[in-house]
């Protein structure tokens, strides 16, 4: 029990109602930290992390909070709670993020409306901003802290009908540096993640919405990949504990690939 990679650390998570979001949770309260759930929409989801967390852990302390993160009142509101509760945030995790192809299958240029680009950029780039905002004070006080972005392969390279996605993510890359010159003076570290195609629901919904023919999509898909899969919620979460961790105290500023090798090609 001593070796606890996350001993005593708070952790708020947002997006940790399922996917990568819920993995992290789950690893983060697994390694000792008591983590805080944030979701919007999905409340049963959040609940059934806490569920797993408790099951798997024995953590009573943990608990899930509503928050639209690109809601500058209900994040502060998260953030205070938070507080309140734990009296410090070691660790911040930017995980929310939409896919304007689940809402609509036009995610170009020309067809995109400026309020669906709004709203992509809204959760997966403002939120980022908002959360840090009022994180980042606190963290300041302590003189540490990690905050770990989560962006995606799509954010160094272009995919096609994904322009207010790929906009996003990879705002964030160049966001999570600027962050890190920032306030690396206070010892807080921050860096991204940037997942390949990973076993998410984002991902399952896309597939099946936005494709004529999914098994030929899934295939090729994982040819992407040297390891010709897609990723696993886990995998992403183990990254995400090693940036948490002390074992990376000397790394800030990075954006971290966890892509089976899909950007070696």
């Amino acid at each position: 029990m001593n070796n606890l990679r996350l001993k005593d650390k708070i952790a708020l998570i947002t997006g940790a109602s399922a996917g990568i979001g819920r993995a992290i949770s789950i690893i983060f309260s697994q390694e000792g930290a008591n983590v805080i759930i944030n979701y919007n929409n999905n409340e049963k989801g959040a609940s059934e992390t806490l569920n797993i967390i408790e099951k798997k852990t024995n953590n009573k302390k943990s608990f899930y909070f509503k928050a639209d993160v690109s809601n500058s009142f209900e994040v502060k509101g998260m953030v205070n709670k938070s507080i309140e509760k734990f009296g410090k945030i070691d660790i911040l995790v930017n995980n929310s993020g939409i896919n304007q192809a689940r809402i609509n299958t036009s995610d170009n240029i020309i067809e995109l409306s400026e309020k669906e680009w709004d709203r992509v950029i809204d959760v997966n780039l403002k939120g980022i901003f908002l959360t840090s905002k009022y994180v980042l004070p606190h963290m300041i006080k302590q003189n540490s802290g990690s905050i770990i972005n989560i962006s995606s392969i799509l954010g160094t390279s272009g995919w096609f009908n994904s322009a207010s996605y790929c906009a996003s993510k990879g705002g964030i890359i160049t966001l999570t540096k600027e962050m890190a010159i920032d306030y690396g003076k206070y010892n807080i570290r921050v860096n991204s993640i940037s997942p390949g195609f990973t076993q998410t629901a984002m991902y399952d919904y896309t597939l099946s919405h936005n494709t004529i023919d999914s098994e030929a999509t899934v295939k090729f898909i994982n040819s992407l990949s040297v390891l010709n899969r897609t990723g696993k919620p886990e995998e992403i979460a183990q990254a995400a504990l090693f940036l948490a961790s002390s074992e990376s105290s000397f790394i800030t500023g990075i954006n971290l690939l966890v892509d089976g090798g899909l950007s070696a090609k």
